[in-house]
C-alpha cells in the first residue's frame, strides 16, 4: 500500500512540476508577444491558442496533486457532523462514485477525443496547424492520474479506514 501511495504521489507531483514549467512558458510566450507588438508591431498569431491549450494542460495535469494535498474544494457539511464508521462509508461511497465518473470520462475522452484525433491526424484550424492530440494527451493523462490519485485513496480508506493525510507523507 505504500509503495502504491509512494509511486503515485510521485507521478502527481511530477505533473504539478511539468504545470509548474507550462505556466512559466505562458508567462514567457505573453511577454514575448507584448514585446513583438510594441516594438515591432509583430505578432506570433498562435499566443491565445497556444494559452487556451496550456491553461487546460495545467488544469488536468495539477488534479491528482491538488487531490492528495486536500487542495479540492470537497463539501463538508455532512462529513463534517458525522464520525466513525458512518463518515468511513460516506468517504467510500464518494470516492467509488467518482472513480466511476472518471473511468467514465477518461474512457470517453480516449475513444471519442484523443484516438480519434491521432488517427486522423487531425490539426487545429490556426496558423500553427498544431495536431490536435498533442494538447488532448495533457488532459487524458491528467485524468489519468487523477483516477490513480482516487484508486490510492480509496485503497487507503479500504486498509487504513481513515480519509487521506494531507502533505507529503508517503514520500
Amino acid at each position: 500500500m505504500v509503495a502504491l501511495e509512494r509511486f503515485s504521489y510521485r507521478l502527481a507531483r511530477l505533473a504539478a512540476w511539468l504545470s509548474a514549467g507550462i505556466l512559466i512558458y505562458m508567462v514567457l510566450h505573453i511577454l514575448f508577444e507584448i514585446m513583438l507588438r510594441v516594438f515591432f508591431a509583430k505578432s506570433t498569431y498562435v499566443l491565445d491558442e497556444f494559452v487556451a491549450y496550456a491553461t487546460a494542460a495545467i488544469t488536468f495535469l495539477c488534479l491528482a496533486y491538488s487531490l492528495h494535498d486536500d487542495a479540492l474544494i470537497r463539501v463538508g457539511m455532512l462529513l463534517n457532523r458525522v464520525g466513525g464508521k458512518l463518515r468511513l462509508v460516506l468517504e467510500l461511497f464518494s470516492v467509488a462514485a467518482m472513480i466511476i465518473i472518471v473511468v467514465m470520462v477518461t474512457y470517453y475522452f480516449w475513444t471519442k477525443t484523443f484516438w480519434r484525433d491521432l488517427i486522423r491526424g487531425t490539426l487545429s484550424e490556426s496558423i500553427a496547424e498544431v495536431p490536435l492530440w498533442i494538447p488532448e494527451l495533457f488532459a487524458f493523462v491528467g485524468l489519468w492520474l487523477f483516477g490513480l490519485q482516487l484508486f490510492t485513496m480509496f485503497m487507503r480508506l479500504i486498509v487504513g479506514g481513515s480519509p487521506a493525510t494531507t502533505g507529503d507523507k508517503t514520500t
